[in-house]
């Protein structure tokens, strides 16, 4: 988020670092995020921190935000719809249909646009296939590391 300064997060850092010195799992999220929110000297240094709360709101709300606009916001089940697939040529509703997503995120737009013809071009799309790709390919990279790794061990 743009509101991360370097005192906030140094902040957030040493409230994470003292709670991670008492949990049995300190590399486990939830673990972690339960000592914070359960003791109240955790808590206390949140609200007196300037600007944090905000942040911390910010960050779960981007990523609520980002989640809920990843699925047709009239559709809360997710997904691609029956009438969104019918505004596809009937060539390429298979392949729409495999991809069964309501938007895919274009990075040129910083948004995710509904996977339709009229709003979506051929550019954009391909965009949103190479985004997805990239992503995907980091994760096998390192998966194939990791891999490796346990074949050296």
């Amino acid at each position: 988020m743009s509101d991360r300064s370097p005192f906030l997060t140094a902040r957030l850092h040493e409230i994470i670092k003292a709670a991670r010195a008492v949990t049995a799992k300190p590399n486990s999220p939830p673990h972690v995020m339960s000592i914070i929110l359960g003791r109240p000297s955790h808590l206390k240094k949140l609200a007196q921190t300037r600007g944090l709360r905000m942040y911390l709101v910010g960050v779960g709300l981007s990523a609520e935000i980002r989640r809920y606009l990843k699925h047709n916001a009239e559709d809360d089940a997710g997904g691609l719809t029956p009438d969104q697939l019918e505004l596809w040529p009937a060539r390429l509703r298979a392949a729409v249909k495999d991809i069964g997503m309501a938007r895919v995120f274009v990075p040129s737009r910083n948004e995710f646009v509904l996977l339709a013809p009229d709003s979506i071009n051929a550019a954009e799309t391909r965009e949103a296939g190479d985004y997805l790709i990239a992503k995907g390919e980091d994760c096998i990279r390192r998966g194939q590391q990791l891999i490796q790794l346990a074949r050296r061990m």
